[in-house]
């Protein structure tokens, strides 16, 4: 039921289960559907009108996905789209919640790195997507690489930036303080 590309460079691969039921079958998007709505009742207890909304987006995507998967002919085309989508909303609600952050605070230059390494991955998964799609093999995959190897090390600067910001409010001193508390108060 799996195929790899002839050259085996690019990664490529396609399910058959996947060609031969036409993408993703009605039953499981009804199952990840259903899962959705129970979750949703979960968490927006006694707001009715908040869960009528979001069943609506979640419907809206499930549709969404259910069409892309009947246009986009190859997995892993169809992963590298919707991962694209997620990426795109993550870099909005980067910029949304640094422009909520005062200027030159440490979480707003937290933000800002995390958004770059956001930045990074993105162009790293749409030039990937652009490559399979045109099936280009060799020196074209070592862009992908340097871009993503930009985004590991915006990381790790942001991962520092983190260990800054821990030492600068000092949560570690009174982690033992607040265990005994809650101790006696059991």
């Amino acid at each position: 039921f799996i195929s790899l590309d002839s050259s085996g460079a690019t990664g490529y691969f396609s399910l058959g289960v996947w060609e031969t039921t036409g993408g993703l079958s009605v039953g499981l998007i009804v199952i990840l559907f259903a899962a959705a709505v129970l979750f949703l009742i979960l968490i927006n207890k006694g707001s009715v009108k908040e869960l009528i909304k979001n069943i609506v987006g979640i419907a809206a995507i499930f549709g969404g996905l259910y069409t892309l998967s009947k246009i986009i002919p190859s997995v892993e085309l169809l992963v590298g789209f919707i991962s694209l989508t997620f990426g795109i909303m993550a870099i909005i609600w980067t910029t949304i919640a640094r422009n909520a952050l005062s200027r030159g605070s440490s979480l707003r230059s937290y933000a800002n790195a995390f958004f770059f390494s956001l930045l990074f991955i993105l162009v790293s998964s749409t030039y990937d997507a652009i490559i399979t799609y045109l099936n280009l093999n060799g020196v074209w995959m070592y862009l992908k690489y340097v871009l993503i190897t930009f985004a590991y090390l915006i990381f790790v600067y942001a991962s520092h930036k983190i260990y800054k910001i821990g030492k600068e409010f000092g949560f570690s001193e009174q982690a033992s303080f607040i265990k005994k508390s809650l101790k006696k108060k059991k």
